[in-house]
């Protein structure tokens, strides 16, 4: 009897809170950054399609624009290591912008971060565009760029 009557507070909690939504493009983008203030790169990974790619392009003041491809996979890992020393202050976004369509979906997102590394604390503005795809009815990333440029303080 207590076994049913747990079941039936179960059915009820579940029906009482509506149905699940399923997850939206814009909600994997922004997942993504929550993921990366956390450096929780094992949760970044699952988020990628096989076979995704990456490209960035890293601005300075001083030097010409930085312009970069590789797997997803080979960045998780390099990006990974190069942020150990790197603590978030914060990752803000100060825009969102989003294109779906049945089957594929773009979003980009303006934010800006900060942080310290090191001795040194910096800034970082950009935008990051997310070009996704359903596999198995679940959004997942086939392409991550970003845009961005880095300011040490």
């Amino acid at each position: 009897m207590r076994a049913v009557r747990s079941i039936v507070v179960a059915v009820a909690f579940v029906l009482a809170a509506g149905p699940v939504l399923a997850e939206e493009p814009a909600d994997v983008a922004k997942r993504f950054l929550q993921l990366f203030e956390k450096k929780d790169f094992a949760a970044i990974r699952g988020l990628f399609a096989p076979g995704a790619v990456v490209s960035t392009v890293d601005l300075s003041r001083t030097e010409p624009p930085k312009v970069g491809q590789q797997a997803a996979g080979e960045w998780i890992d390099g990006i990974s290591k190069e942020l150990e020393p790197v603590a978030f202050n914060g990752i803000e976004i100060l825009e969102t912008s989003t294109l779906a369509f049945d089957q594929g979906a773009t979003v980009s997102i303006r934010f800006r971060s900060s942080g310290k590394a090191g001795e040194h604390t910096f800034t970082n503005e950009g935008i990051d565009t997310y070009s996704l795809t359903k596999v198995d009815d679940t959004w997942r990333i086939v392409r991550y760029g970003t845009f961005e440029r880095l300011e040490f303080q």
